[in-house]
This record gives structure tokens, sequence and C-alpha cells, in this order.
């Protein structure tokens, strides 16, 4: 969890995604099937959380969802100054980063293996193994 110039602690979250995942969407299902083959194609789902000090205690604080994705950095939905964003970044870039993606892309494909998606009623028979 990095701490940014602004003095911001951030720290990057699957829960959002592995959520959609778990509830066997059809249609969540396959355009994640589709589209997110690779950590980096998931990286923009993955989200980001903020974090509110606790007066008294150390550390960072208590997380919050801050309503950003990775996807989000540096468009107008963010509103980081820039030197947070190229700090965020560089970050991202860091081997402990890009191994955390690939450690939660590898837990992400498990997960939509093991998931039983749910047909919509139209598609019933057609695509039912049983």
């Amino acid at each position: 969890m990095p701490q940014l110039p602004s003095g911001r602690h951030v720290a990057l979250i699957s829960d959002i995604i592995f959520a959609a995942v778990r509830k066997g969407d059809f249609g969540t299902s396959m355009a994640l099937t589709m589209h997110v083959r690779t950590p980096e194609e998931m990286a923009p789902l993955i989200g980001i959380s903020y974090y509110t000090p606790i007066e008294g205690e150390p550390g960072p604080g208590t997380a919050y969802l801050s309503g950003l994705m990775l996807a989000d950095i540096g468009s107008e939905k963010c509103d980081w100054p820039d030197e947070d964003v190229d700090f965020f970044r560089q970050w991202l870039a860091s081997d402990v980063v890009q191994q955390w993606l690939q450690k939660t892309f590898d837990e992400f494909t498990e997960l939509k293996r093991t998931v039983k998606i749910t047909l919509p009623e139209n598609l019933r028979g057609i695509l039912e193994d049983d």
C-alpha cells in the first residue's frame, strides 16, 4: 500500500471483479471470459481503496472504496494531483505489484472456472450440459 506524495494512502482491491464472478451472471461471465484473458486485461477492473486515519492509532487507518478503478487513473474521474498520478503509475510498474496482479489473475481464473453460471431462460436447453 503506497502513500502518495499528497499523503493519501491507497491500495489495490480485487473485491469488485471477484464479486462480479461470484454472482454467476451469464452476461457478466461471458464478458469477463471474452475480455479478460491476461493480467493486463484484468488490471483496469481492479479497484482502489482509500484510508481514513484513526485518531491516536498508528498506520493508515480504515479502508473504504474510493470509487476509482485502475482504468480511471489519469482520467477526468480521478482528481489526483499530477505528482500522485506519476508516483502511482511508477508503483504499478513495480515487481511487487506485477506479481500481485499475476496472483490475482490466477485466483480470478480459478474462480471463473469453479463458479456455476446461471443461464437465462431463453438459453436453457441450448447451452446446458444436463
